[in-house]
């Protein structure tokens, strides 16, 4: 009888090539990792820094020289619009929907369920 395991044991043999391309891909592997972390982190500046143009700045100028419509010369217009966001601490979540609840305001819960 054939031991399977002990077969491919035996024909298994790992050359110092097959350990350093395993080497190049693991260094290959954090490379990326790190690549990918800082692309993140410019995504975020890059991300925090058009909230602070769009959200302020603009409407912020906009307000100040009476406007709420700017047509650029390109043909892109920008609209400052009133927009009301709100969201609930995990801590006040069950106080807050029980109280939107029996106050009869639970329509304004936006739910979504995503599959």
């Amino acid at each position: 009888m054939i031991n399977l395991e002990e077969d491919a044991k035996a024909q298994l043999t790992i050359t110092e090539a097959d350990l350093s391309q395993l080497a190049e891909y693991a260094e290959l592997q954090l490379s990326l990792e790190d690549q990918i972390e800082a692309a993140e982190a410019r995504l975020k500046e890059l991300k925090d820094s058009h909230y602070k143009v769009s959200e302020q700045m603009i409407p912020e100028k906009m307000t100040a020289c009476g406007m709420s419509e700017f047509k650029l010369t390109n043909g892109r217009k920008i609209t400052v619009k009133k927009f009301y966001s709100a969201s609930i601490t995990d801590e006040n979540r069950k106080a807050a929907f029980d109280w939107l609840n029996e106050n009869g305001f639970m329509d304004i819960v936006k739910h979504n369920i995503a599959i």
